[in-house]
């Protein structure tokens, strides 16, 4: 549960091989189907899970990564200068960018990606997200400090 209390949107399934994920937020990849949600309880919502964008002004970057921890949506955010080759409107460019790599939750993921769309000043912020996994102290922080039935429980 995130957010009000309202049940999470976000599911994950397994994917090919051991230890594999694939999938994402329903909105973003189809509704999960009723079948399919029964083999995804087990506390996948509280798995981890790691977010990157780039933005390309440290202030935008600071300014999301702030409003993400402030709102307990994510428990951190690294921000690292980076510099991104890519093809955008036909034309191969080269920028300096700032990329965030947010640590938040599987059940919190939805609201995220909401979050960043909403203050991102690109046209098509480039957003991943995948599974992670880390020390047995560090994913209980994480989980602890990304909100829960509305309310973060570690501040």
């Amino acid at each position: 549960m995130c957010r009000d209390g309202r049940a999470a949107r976000t599911t994950f399934a397994l994917g090919r091989g051991p230890g594999l994920w694939w999938g994402g937020p329903s909105r973003y990849r189809g509704q999960v189907g009723d079948s399919e949600s029964e083999h995804l309880s087990g506390g996948l919502t509280s798995a981890p899970v790691e977010v990157r964008v780039s933005c390309g002004e440290a202030s935008e970057a600071e300014r999301i990564a702030a409003a993400l921890v402030a709102e307990s949506l994510a428990a951190c955010v690294h921000l690292a200068p980076i510099r991104s080759v890519y093809r955008w409107d036909g034309e191969v460019r080269h920028d300096d960018e700032v990329e965030l790599s947010i640590t938040t939750t599987a059940g919190c993921l939805d609201e995220v990606l909401d979050r960043i769309a909403a203050m991102h000043s690109y046209d098509l912020p480039a957003i991943w997200w995948t599974a992670i996994d880390g020390t047995r102290a560090t994913v209980e922080w994480a989980v602890r400090s990304v909100r829960s039935s509305g309310t973060a429980r570690n501040r």
